[in-house]
């Protein structure tokens, strides 16, 4: 689960979004690690504000850093982050979670997870790779992620 789901206001500022929630079927401690971070907007658009990297490392592994903004043209923004579970006895598994940056907070307030086929992702950070852990399926899977 990302927490927070919505990064609100849309003030060009980052926000910290801290992963949580992925269980093990034996009680394991899990680890989370996120290992990239996309979003469905380009990072440089009309509307949004022209601020670049959109995302950036925190100090914890199932922490990072989303700017809250989004283009005023379109119906929000989607950051996709992409995360690896592991527990001390080997085991691994990957998930992604979602946070949106509404275009309002009016009623039609778009969900964080609205991502279909037709939206396309780019990398969260122009000119370099922010991340470049590979996540990879290992023994038994050891996490489930909260819905």
């Amino acid at each position: 689960m990302a927490g927070p789901g919505n990064l609100w206001p849309p003030n060009h500022k980052f926000r910290l979004i801290t992963l949580t929630g992925a269980t093990d079927p034996d009680g394991d401690t899990v680890t989370i690690t996120i290992t990239g971070v996309t979003q469905d907007e380009v990072l440089d658009g009309l509307g949004d504000g022209d601020t670049a990297p959109d995302a950036k490392v925190a100090s914890a592994s199932n922490q990072v850093f989303g700017r809250a903004e989004r283009s005023g043209l379109g119906d929000g923004r989607v950051y996709r982050i992409a995360f690896t579970g592991s527990d001390s006895n080997g085991g691994t598994c990957s998930g992604t979670a979602f946070v949106g940056v509404p275009h309002d907070e009016g009623p039609q307030r778009p969900r964080a997870r609205r991502l279909g086929p037709d939206r396309q992702l780019v990398r969260s950070v122009a000119g370099h790779v922010l991340f470049q852990r590979r996540a990879r399926s290992t023994g038994p899977s050891c996490c489930r992620a909260e819905p």
